[in-house]
């Protein structure tokens, strides 16, 4: 993901992001909480908003939009900014502090299951304040992490990472809503582009979207029912046009081809 704003505050920071979300784009903070030791914690009074790099440009727009909106005093230019260079300063260092307080006042405690009794945990729960803030599996075995779930203040899930080709680089983000996932983004060919989507329903596949790495148009979209593919729209020309629909039958055969 790509930094897109830096924000004085975890209050501002929400508010872009709740912005951002309501416009269907793909965003989170870092630095709003903390991770579970010294070598993870975000650096002091910082809390970034990261944007998808696909949404970069529309979340810019969105952002400027923003900062013409939020009212500001008649005053000099130069009184402006030493101003705001004033209250970022303050801002900044009392976050600072209340971020170091947090930090060493807050209970952390990690547990965990050693599934294959080598001694180390292949599955490894960290709790903030008695909640569960990240869990951490090592799915194959191998010592290396694979699979990440983050959870929110009230310990509920909010987004996970996966590295499903066991390769070292997570590929796959997941996000969630009450539970359950709602949209998947993975890059199948390692090239750094998400390039197929999942849409969920009620925690179901809706649709899975194909995303061809050049022109970043969808090649082909599956539609799916409460279980079995439905129907397909195709590019089968490769102009970024989907031209052709397949509709399956329960054994998700092709049973019906038509131009669109």
């Amino acid at each position: 993901m790509k930094l897109l704003y830096e924000a004085a505050n975890t209050v501002e920071a929400n508010m872009i992001l709740h912005l951002l979300e309501q416009a269907g784009l793909t965003a989170r903070i870092d630095g709003e909480y903390l991770q579970g030791g010294i070598g993870e914690i975000q650096a002091i009074g910082v809390v970034r908003v990261m944007v998808e790099e696909n949404d970069y440009a529309d979340a810019q727009k969105i952002i400027t939009k923003w900062d013409e909106k939020q009212p500001e005093q008649e005053l000099p230019t130069q009184a402006i900014k030493k101003k705001h260079s004033f209250s970022t300063a303050i801002i900044g260092f009392v976050s600072g502090v209340a971020v170091m307080a947090l930090y060493y006042s807050t209970p952390i405690t990690v547990d965990g299951i050693d599934y294959d009794s080598d001694g180390r945990l292949d599955e490894k729960w960290k709790f903030v304040n008695n909640r569960l803030s990240k869990t951490e599996i090592d799915r194959n075995l191998d010592g290396k992490i694979d699979f990440i779930y983050i959870f929110d203040r009230k310990g509920i899930i909010e987004s996970s990472s996966s590295d499903d080709d066991f390769n070292g680089i997570f590929e796959t983000e997941v996000y969630y809503d009450f539970g359950n996932p709602v949209r998947q983004k993975s890059d199948s060919t390692g090239d750094g582009f998400k390039d197929y989507k999942i849409n969920f329903k009620y925690g179901l596949i809706e649709k899975i979207t194909f995303l061809n790495p050049v022109s970043k148009k969808a090649s082909k979209i599956q539609y799916y029912g409460p279980i079995k593919l439905k129907s397909a729209e195709v590019d089968t020309t490769g102009d970024g046009v989907l031209d052709t629909l397949y509709e399956y039958d329960y054994l998700e055969e092709i049973v019906k081809k038509s131009n669109n």
